[in-house]
């Protein structure tokens, strides 16, 4: 399907199409991406963004380190290009932005329909893709930072089986690997391992007491709460149940094993399976034709082809 935007701004009232950026021309294309790049900060920071706008560094816009993560999950994915995290995170201006992604679209290959991401046999031990490497780095190098986390509270309202939402969440973690993993340094290198016998315990609390306002410090309190990278579960959830037919459901999972597109996918399958177990119909999930970390294995596999052909052709003559 095509990704297209239609942008807000009365000066530029067109319909960009994101599948056919690379066929334009210099100036068409610093168009469009720059249409592009304006309605992604404005609809990140809640706030328009336009043409008067260009030259402003986006950090004095309100970007942090984690609306920076955001910003690049979504050009990563709709321009099919990666930009490492320092680069929106560098003071940059809108305007250089685009000049910093037109770039990134001339040096990618596109990649053809045949070389598809194909499911892998599953390792103990596995590669960081570089967006993990900078969430470790960044973790280790401020232990305590809770940027990273992205934490979710969800009003439940009715009846809830907490025994049928721990199995729900058991099954996850046999279908995510990523949510079972942790991340330790080797020889200096970080590497992803994956823990078979970890388990997540849904914490069942009596909130019967609280206030909202009680319930709503508590809340804040355990979203502040950092994760260690190497020891801890990276996805806590817990159950506050104020009566026998109001619960909340808090979620907080760090951001190196899950992006926000993810968490949605999660809460989606949490919730069907919740409703297979309650009802004892049997589970229906998707395939999972492939894993984030055959994802990783396969762009590592793909840059080192690039790199090959693009050395290949430098030092032809001379060879």
């Amino acid at each position: 399907a095509k990704n297209n935007q239609a942008h807000s701004d009365s000066e530029l009232p067109y319909v960009i199409d994101l599948s056919r950026i690379r066929q334009l021309n210099k100036l068409e294309r610093e168009r469009d991406l720059t249409i592009f790049a304006m309605n992604e900060i404005s609809t990140l920071f809640k706030k328009r963004v336009g043409k008067n706008h260009l030259h402003d560094s986006i950090m004095s816009l309100g970007l942090d380190s984690l609306k920076a993560m955001q910003l690049q999950s979504e050009i990563e994915s709709k321009l099919n290009i990666e930009l490492p995290i320092h680069e929106l995170m560098d003071n940059v201006s809108i305007k250089e932005l685009v000049n910093v992604i037109n770039s990134k679209l001339d040096a990618a290959t596109v990649t053809p329909e045949f070389q598809r991401v194909t499911r892998s046999q599953q390792s103990a031990v596995n590669k960081l893709s570089h967006g993990q490497q900078s969430l470790w780095a960044l973790q280790t190098m401020d232990p305590g930072n809770v940027a990273y986390s992205i934490a979710k509270a969800m009003r439940i309202s009715g009846s809830l089986d907490v025994m049928a939402l721990q199995r729900s969440v058991d099954m996850l973690l046999m279908r995510h690997d990523m949510l079972r993993s942790c991340f330790v340094e080797k020889d200096g290198v970080p590497e992803r391992r994956v823990l078979n016998n970890r388990f997540i315990t849904v914490n069942a609390v009596n909130a019967s007491e609280m206030g909202e306002n009680e319930l709503r410090v508590v809340l804040e309190e355990k979203a502040r709460a950092s994760f260690n990278l190497a020891t801890d579960p990276l996805l806590r959830i817990a159950v506050y149940s104020l009566t026998d037919k109001d619960h909340i459901l808090f979620m907080n999972i760090h951001h190196i094993i899950c992006d926000f597109k993810s968490l949605e996918i999660l809460i989606i399958e949490l919730g069907d399976l919740y409703h297979s177990f309650v009802s004892a119909a049997d589970v229906m999930l998707p395939e999972q034709l492939c894993t984030y970390q055959d994802f990783v294995d396969w762009r590592d596999q793909a840059n080192e082809d690039q790199a090959r052909v693009y050395w290949k052709n430098q030092f032809n003559e001379v060879i």
